[in-house]
């Protein structure tokens, strides 16, 4: 990969010069821009984005310290190189504060001149090394932490595997699957629209605003672990028993936020299922089988709504497998966890 560079100065004669005594084709450097003065530069520089800039110390309008000042503003990462007449040389020297790779002094030497550029093209260099080397653990710090949530979330969606809730305490949560639950109270949340059916593939805009709304629904009131899949939009909260109240009016925000959205899609179902609270993560399999039970009320109380579990344990004793088979149900989960599994921690 090359380098992007833009000189900037007053006298086109020095531009001239520069450009006849760089290497910039052993160096791999492209001149995307030459400007006069440092109203152009700065503009320049915010359009094109080039990697380095090589400026006169003194310019009309910005002179190459207002401009290095200016363009930090907007961009930190532009580095610089200042080229300065021997009167200027100290008030060139107070910019490395600033920043700035070197200083090149009038008249430019050939040798001096490409011993810089060789410089900023080293440091552009270790900036994208140290960038790459960032992008590639955080990659595998997602990849690691998605297979770890995604058996948390089986654990919990299936309830075949009710040998794995030994893993479901606290402690043992956050050595496995790195969650940290501290509070005492857990509930289950579940969001059910039938957007995904009408929209397909497309539904990936409304899904992102979901998750905004539920980071910024709990935020200060509840740890919420959220799933998306198949089946919906799956919330585990985690929060203290003083803030039952505060939860069910988030839960009302995250409804009324949604349903808003209706008027960007059109009117669609929406139902949201929430389970008793509990005090213990074991019991999070038993809480969404309420979540989803307390979702399926809507076949009751017709309408778009909240629905907790206890409006419908009062009516009538079932649940998920009451009213889709226990064999169609497992069959289907092999399906759920082939989609697109993703999961995100909110704090």
């Amino acid at each position: 990969m090359g380098y992007r560079m833009l000189i900037a100065d007053d006298e086109k004669m020095i531009i001239q010069l520069i450009r006849q005594l760089g290497h910039w084709e052993e160096l791999g450097i492209e001149i995307i821009d030459e400007c006069y003065d440092g109203e152009d530069a700065l503009e320049s520089i915010l359009r094109n984005r080039p990697d380095f800039v090589l400026s006169d110390i003194q310019m009309p309008v910005y002179d190459g310290i207002q401009l290095i000042e200016r363009v930090r503003e907007h961009d930190p990462d532009v580095l610089f190189i200042l080229l300065s007449g021997y009167r200027y040389f100290e008030y060139a020297r107070s910019a490395i504060q600033l920043n700035v790779v070197d200083y090149l002094l009038k008249p430019v030497d050939e040798e001096q001149l490409n011993e810089i550029l060789e410089k900023v093209c080293r440091s552009i260099d270790e900036k994208r090394r140290q960038e790459a080397d960032h992008e590639t653990l955080v990659n595998y710090q997602t990849a690691d932490e998605n297979s770890r949530r995604k058996e948390f979330w089986e654990t919990i969606l299936d309830r075949d595997r009710k040998e794995d809730r030994k893993f479901l305490t606290k402690e043992r949560i956050l050595e496995k699957f790195q969650i940290d639950f501290r509070e005492k109270n857990y509930q289950v949340i579940y969001v059910d629209t039938n957007l995904a059916g009408i929209l397909g593939t497309d539904h990936s805009v409304f899904s992102d605003k979901v998750k905004s709304y539920i980071e910024s629904a709990f935020k200060g009131v509840a740890q919420a672990v959220h799933y998306e899949g198949f089946i919906g939009h799956v919330l585990v909260l985690n929060y203290g028993e003083d803030r039952q109240n505060e939860v069910y009016n988030a839960v009302s925000v995250l409804f009324y936020k949604i349903r808003d959205l209706n008027e960007i899609y059109g009117e669609f179902r929406l139902n949201i299922g929430c389970s008793l609270a509990k005090d213990s993560p074991e019991k999070l399999p038993d809480a969404f089988e309420e979540a989803v039970s307390a979702e399926w009320g809507h076949l009751v109380f017709f309408g778009n709504k909240v629905l907790k579990y206890e409006q419908v344990s009062g009516l009538m004793s079932f649940s998920p497998t009451d009213l889709i088979s226990a064999e169609e149900l497992q069959a289907r989960m092999p399906e759920i966890f082939r989609m697109c599994f993703r999961t995100y921690m909110i704090c």
